[in-house]
């Protein structure tokens, strides 16, 4: 993301919810977003992986507040 872009966004959120959050806002703002393929190694729960389908729920959220929002 180009730099004057990310500085128009203002953020709030503060955990898992900051990447559904740009997302929606750089949208809104006319951008278009470009999918990168990457590889990687995903990390199991003993190697530190926290993530829960409760955080699937919060991002939809996240993202629907902010797709709708004036």
């Amino acid at each position: 993301m180009r730099r004057e872009i990310a500085q128009q966004i203002a953020l709030r959120s503060r955990g898992f919810e900051i990447e559904p959050e740009i997302t929606a806002k750089v949208i809104k703002a006319g951008h278009r977003i470009y999918e990168v393929p990457i590889s990687y190694a995903a990390r199991s729960r003993a190697e530190g992986k926290k993530l829960t389908w409760q955080d699937g729920l919060k991002a939809l959220r996240t993202l629907i507040r902010y797709r709708l929002a004036r």
